[in-house]
């Protein structure tokens, strides 16, 4: 992982700030380091779901979805975790 962006998404995830992930970079990220490629080798879908888990199960970490308010920097909570527990 690139050094900065890595020391960044620490800092984010311990910090007091807030991270709202939208959804369609989580895909994206997903799509990119599991491509074989762009990456040799590509990430296995377990280890990507694994590192995706870890970072939105940080208390200051919020995924978020296309709704009404979206564009307008307002977020709305998914019904359902993104991804199910193991």
């Amino acid at each position: 992982m690139h050094e900065a962006a890595a020391s960044r998404l620490v800092a984010l995830c311990e910090g007091v700030e807030r991270l709202a992930l939208p959804v369609f970079c989580v895909t994206e990220f997903m799509r990119v380091v599991t491509h074989r490629r762009v990456f040799n080798p590509p990430s296995k879908v377990v280890q990507t779901t694994e590192f995706i888990k870890g970072v939105t199960a940080t208390p200051g970490c919020e995924v978020v979805h296309r709704g009404r308010s979206f564009c307008n920097g307002g977020a709305r909570r998914p019904e359902k975790r993104f991804f199910a527990e193991t």
